[in-house]
């Protein structure tokens, strides 16, 4: 078997060749070989078409509950598609205000976070203006009855219906990062 120090010797010998073996692997690796990559910024402001893909109501929505909507055209700059029709934009319902006899109309406001891409599902961090949806105001008009009246003193909670369009604003730019 040989001496502790000569033990000692061999190992330390493997273990220096296996590091050389790993340090050549990596440069050789595909992943050494990284492509360039341009950025491109979409600006804050930038408002994104999508649809709602997650049905949200001041009855039953929760602050923190997911909240999803497709991307329904492309984003580009300069004549590049940064992200694809398609893509989904995760985010969350940030205030619920429910209907009650103080206040009448309910409310949600939803924002967007992460952007997903259609075809890598890479993730992007995204910031948007908040989405608030409020019920409509019970308007029963100058010559409704006293029943009419009564109604219009109900509170309404709002619920929006499924696949609803929606704008959505970006809040703050949006860097993306393209192979050349």
């Amino acid at each position: 078997m040989g001496s502790p120090r000569a033990r000692s010797l061999l190992c330390w010998r493997d273990v220096s060749a296996l590091a050389r073996i790993a340090f050549v692997l990596l440069l050789t690796s595909p992943a050494a070989a990284q492509p360039r990559l341009d950025a491109h910024r979409v600006p804050a402001g930038t408002t994104l078409e999508t649809r709602l893909r997650t049905v949200v109501g001041s009855a039953f929505s929760q602050v923190d509950d997911q909240v999803d909507a497709t991307l329904l055209s492309a984003i580009a700059t300069d004549g590049i598609e940064l992200i694809p029709a398609g893509s989904v934009l995760h985010g969350r319902v940030v205030e619920v205000r429910r209907a009650s006899a103080t206040e009448l109309r309910g409310r949600v406001t939803v924002a967007f976070f992460v952007v997903q891409h259609r075809q890598t599902n890479s993730r992007a961090t995204i910031a948007t203006e908040p989405v608030v949806f409020d019920a409509p105001a019970a308007d029963p008009g100058e010559k409704a009855d006293r029943k009419a009246r009564k109604a219009a003193k109900r509170p309404i909670d709002v619920e929006t219906p499924a696949a609803l369009p929606l704008s959505v604003v970006l809040a703050s730019p949006l860097t993306v990062f393209v192979p050349k």
